[in-house]
Parts: C-alpha cells; structure tokens; sequence
C-alpha cells in the first residue's frame, strides 16, 4: 500500500486517510502525514511505535505509545510507555 499512496496528490491521499483503516509497508513520512491528515478530519489519533522512525507520527498523535523495549528516541516521544507484554496479567 505504501507504494500506492506514493503517487496520490494530497487530496488523493487525505481521501485515502478517511476510507482505510489500515495501512502497511509504509515510510516513516507516510505514517506521519497519515496521523496529520486524521488530525486535521478531526479525529483523536493513538499511533503505535517502537523505532527511531516513529518519533515524528508518535510526537504528533493525540496519544503516543510506545514499549519498554523500543528505541530511546520512541520512548522519548511518546506520551505511554507500555511496560508488560501483555496486559493480561
């Protein structure tokens, strides 16, 4: 999917932003601008991530999470940091 939203005009890819839900094989510029449009439609945005190509999409999320395990620079970020693997103690 990543290399279809390369070539959509911005208008195309806010259309794109609003239909989906799901998004795969995208850059660190995608996910980003992905977070940016939904916030721009009005939309209360969570973004997951753990690399150090997260940080911007994290930084501008609503609500940035990331895990004990990621890059500083994600945990920096992010505004959760989840700790357990799972939350199902």
């Amino acid at each position: 999917m990543g290399d279809e939203l390369k070539e959509l005009s911005i208008i195309e890819f806010e259309n794109y932003c609003k239909k989906y839900n799901v998004f795969a094989r995208i850059t660190p510029e995608q996910k980003f601008n992905i977070v940016k449009c939904l916030n721009k439609a009005g939309h209360v945005v969570g973004f997951l991530g753990d690399g150090i190509n997260d940080a911007p999409a994290l930084r501008l999320a609503d609500v940035g999470i990331s895990v004990d395990g990621a890059s500083d620079i994600a945990k920096e970020a992010a505004d959760v940091i989840l700790l357990h693997k799972s939350y199902l103690w």
